[in-house]
């Protein structure tokens, strides 16, 4: 197989294709070799070739298929949810916060829903009367909710972000909708704003909105790529045709008439557009992407089979790029960068909030003081030198700065907060590890801590798992939190190598693998 990749690659410099990349006939080993021979041969465009290699692993490795039967599938942190052919709606055991996942089984969940779509504890649809509706009560506890709630106006087709919860939809007549007021308390939001234009199916994610029209033909919305909050600017064509698209982390699917499946290369903050689109094998009617995960699942043709991709990954970017300014500590989430300098100053990076792919244009002192900082979803947590901790509230599209900070009962000298699941770990001075209980959309903020087994000097959870390392940079990985967040876990693994600080979904623990846990009120 990677032959054959390495093969494409080069035949594509070959023959100067700009295009999406395609599959070539079978040739025999004595062919193959005559032609990596001849593209070996050819000048190189270094860094080129390596780049594109790992955009093609990013786009995972195979596809498994699911038990089941559903016309149209969903992927986000509240799990995977579907519709079958006769609306009924089915949740995925094991998936909530938990999307890489294939899940244990389906759970019939009541009502009915012709289309469905997963976000952050909660999930939005709308029947075949294009009447909408949101899930309610999504939680750890509680992962198919408690109920179902609707919400005013008309849509045939609505998708919700998995990382911002920003929602967009279509109705009958193509007319292209976006959901006002979302925010970590009121995910539901407030209105609808009318968004200029004509689309058959929308989507919004990381990689900004996307959509297709009634022609097929695609368009990108201005202004959107990993700044979701926003309306945009205008609609771009984008060469190609699909009947159906899907927006994640720098990555947008689609399907076309024919129910080929497709991926677009090349995006990045200065071509959010992307360059080319390339065939991916199998064939699908429906194909969707979380924007939290980039786990993709589909449906095919038929509502008798679905399938999940195998292997997906975000990538680990291609060079570093210097930022204005010096801080001895950042920290990039949803809410945007922020930082603290060497005298505790607080910083936050002006154009990022939501936006987490540009570099920003400046930088704005904060009231207040810390040493360490974390920036999450709508959430900002740090501690002080006294090892005191707080929260930044008040964050949103409109005030990215926030209003005030909020003193939390205990004692840090180093804490970590997701920005996909706002889950909070951290570790006091003396490296016992602690992490924040009763954490839910509506009260960010959490209600305890729950001391950790094992000692840690630095921890960090993501939808890699919970990381860390100890005072002797030991590195450790906690079992059963990889794209579980909301979990404790339930023992530490060490894992080789030796670090100074670990970041970026990673939790830290001593020699010790206990998992003795208990709930404080305060650390």
């Amino acid at each position: 197989m990677a032959g054959k990749v390495l093969l494409t690659v080069g035949l594509v410099f070959l023959v100067g294709r700009t295009s999406a990349t395609e599959d070539f006939p079978d040739l025999t080993e004595e062919e193959a070799r005559d032609m990596i021979e001849k593209v070996d041969q050819e000048p190189r465009l270094d860094g080129v070739e390596e780049k594109i290699l790992k955009e093609e692993r990013s786009f995972g490795t195979g596809w498994q298929q699911i038990d089941g039967g559903l016309k149209f599938v969903s992927v986000g942190q509240s799990g995977v949810w579907g519709v079958n052919s006769g609306d009924q709606i089915y949740y995925r055991t094991g998936t909530y916060q938990n999307e890489a996942s294939p899940g244990t089984g389906w759970v019939r969940i009541d009502g009915a829903l012709k289309q469905i779509s997963s976000g952050n504890n909660i999930v939005w649809g709308v029947n075949s009367n294009d009447d909408i509706y949101i899930r309610l009560g999504i939680s750890s506890s509680s992962p198919q909710g408690t109920g179902w709630r609707n919400i005013p106006g008309k849509l045939k087709q609505v998708h919700v972000s998995s990382t911002s919860n920003q929602v967009w939809g279509v109705n009958s007549g193509d007319a292209i909708f976006r959901r006002t007021g979302i925010t970590a308390g009121n995910p539901a939001g407030t209105g609808w704003q009318n968004i200029g234009g004509l689309l058959k199916f929308v989507s919004v994610g990381r990689a900004g909105v996307w959509g297709v029209n009634s022609n097929d033909q695609i368009f990108y919305r201005t202004g959107t790529s990993g700044n979701e909050a926003s309306a945009g600017t205008g609609w771009v064509q984008v060469s190609g045709g699909l009947k159906q698209i899907t927006s994640g982390n720098g990555q947008v699917w689609g399907v076309n008439r024919n129910n080929q499946i497709y991926v677009r290369r090349g995006l990045s903050a200065g071509t959010p557009q992307g360059s080319s689109w390339q065939l991916i094998e199998g064939g699908l009617k429906e194909v969707y992407i979380s924007s939290s995960s980039n786990q993709v699942l589909g449906c095919e043709h038929g509502a008798t089979k679905i399938y999940r991709r195998l292997g997906q990954q975000t990538g680990t970017g291609t060079g570093w790029q210097q930022i204005d300014g010096g801080l001895k500590f950042v920290s990039v989430g949803q809410s945007g960068v922020w930082g603290v300098n060497s005298g505790d100053q607080i910083y936050y990076r002006t154009g990022t909030y939501q936006n987490e792919a540009s570099p920003g244009t400046g930088w704005v002192r904060i009231d207040g003081a810390l040493k360490q900082i974390s920036s999450g979803n709508n959430i900002v947590w740090g501690v002080n030198s006294n090892d005191d901790i707080y929260i930044r509230l008040g964050i949103s599209s409109s005030s990215p700065q926030g209003t005030g900070w909020r003193n939390i009962p205990g004692k840090l000298k180093q804490v970590h907060v997701s920005s996909t699941s706002n889950q909070v770990w951290g570790v006091n001075s003396g490296d016992a590890i602690f992490r924040r209980t009763g954490i839910t959309a509506g009260n960010p903020a959490g209600t305890g801590w729950q001391n950790i087994g094992g000692l840690l000097k630095f921890v960090s959870v993501g939808r890699a798992g919970v990381w860390g390392v100890n005072s002797n940079d030991q590195i450790f990985y906690r079992t059963g939190t990889s794209g579980n967040e909301a979990s404790a876990g339930t023992g530490w693994v060490q894992v080789s190598g030796g670090l100074n600080k670990s970041r970026q979904g990673m939790a830290r623990s001593g020699v010790s693998t206990e998992t003795t846990r208990s709930t404080y009120d305060a650390v």
